[in-house]
């Protein structure tokens, strides 16, 4: 588990609109690995889902919920070509991390990847925990104390 200092999240290169401070700051949001999806704070879902939805709007969109509790899903279903959008997490040294196909989307069945039953991995988290949850991450990440 890591903790960072985690300060927006574009969508293909666009700044989403999130509130200052929704993160938290001095390094208070957790990063833990191999896990299945990401929990963000209502600020910052929201914004994340709502640009998304708005970039796919060319593929067929399933009706909240889709499955496993996820709110924004897809049927790629019978498709042979598929564009999505890049997602960053920025951080306050300036660095940013892309999250790539197999850790923006939770499939409803991994073998047919990505030509399935889709949906984005992130969620709103409930309560006051600032958090990150993702898996497959193969990054290195240092950093220093938490104080």
């Amino acid at each position: 588990m890591y903790f960072i200092d985690l300060v927006g999240i574009s969508l293909d290169d666009e700044d989403l609109p999130i509130r200052a401070g929704t993160f938290g700051r001095n390094a208070s949001t957790n990063l833990a690995v191999e896990t299945t999806f990401t929990m963000l704070a209502p600020d910052a879902y929201t914004p994340l889902h709502d640009s998304f939805q708005k970039k796919m709007s060319q593929y067929n969109n399933l009706s909240s919920p889709g499955f496993d509790g996820f709110d924004t899903c897809f049927n790629f279903t019978g498709l042979h070509e598929l564009t999505l959008p890049l997602v960053e997490f920025k951080f306050s040294n300036g660095e940013s991390l892309a999250i790539d196909v197999h850790q923006m989307l939770y499939y409803d069945d991994p073998a047919a990847v990505p030509f399935t039953m889709a949906c984005l991995a992130f969620s709103a988290r409930l309560g006051r925990r600032r958090c990150l949850l993702r898996r497959d991450w193969d990054v290195y990440i240092h950093w220093g104390p938490r104080k």
